[in-house]
């Protein structure tokens, strides 16, 4: 039988030309998934979340908001000791409090993404955010540093030396995809923006 003698022939062959390398290769394909050829998924290379990690952005953005509030706390404004006074407490403790959360979160947290887009384009707001509240600050210690100055509005944007800072850290949060610091914000804003409203009544009752 002459088909038959072939067959057995070349399944001989097959049998010669097969090394214990290739029993080697077929077990790491199986079994190691960086030798497979399947296809990765888009979830497995994205990552989601919150993600901790010392933010050096964080820093940043706290030198710019502590520095000028130092400068200012030296040098209060007359007036302002009084004002003070009749402060709501529930809004000073929800200040207090978003002042300590914020400040912790805009340090411990890194976004995933880092720097990439369409990610940056958050963090850029924040920022130019954060310049138009120094530009605010300038624009009060330029002008003799009185207190009706602290609340004037900077073009549309109403008491920006409450209202910018906590946007700002609202959009760091957005970049950090942290809850916690924007949440962080939400109550800073709820307490520090309330005072603020505060004093502007007084003093427009006065």
């Amino acid at each position: 039988m002459p088909s038959r003698d072939l067959a057995l022939q070349h399944s001989k062959t097959e049998e010669d030309t097969h090394s214990p390398l290739d029993d080697i290769t077929q077990k790491l394909d199986c079994q190691h998934p960086c030798f497979t050829m399947a296809p990765t998924s888009s979830r497995a290379l994205k990552k989601d979340g919150m993600q901790f990690g010392f933010s050096i952005v964080g820093v940043v953005f706290l030198a710019m908001l502590f520095v000028p509030n130092i400068i200012w706390g030296r040098n209060q404004p007359p007036g302002y000791a009084e004002i003070s006074k009749n402060e709501n407490r529930i809004l000073l403790a929800l200040e207090r409090i978003g002042e300590v959360a914020a400040t912790c979160t805009a340090v411990i947290f890194v976004c995933p993404q880092g720097f990439s887009f369409p990610w940056l384009l958050w963090l850029i707001a924040a920022f130019a955010l954060m310049i138009l509240y120094e530009i605010a600050w300038m624009r009060y210690f330029n002008g003799g540093g009185e207190l009706a100055d602290m609340y004037r509005p900077l073009g549309p944007i109403p008491i920006p030396l409450a209202s910018l800072p906590v946007a700002a850290i609202f959009l760091l949060g957005v970049w950090y995809q942290s809850p916690l610091t924007l949440i962080a914000a939400i109550v800073l804003g709820i307490g520090h923006i309330g005072i603020h409203l505060g004093h502007v009544r007084e003093l427009s009752g006065r």
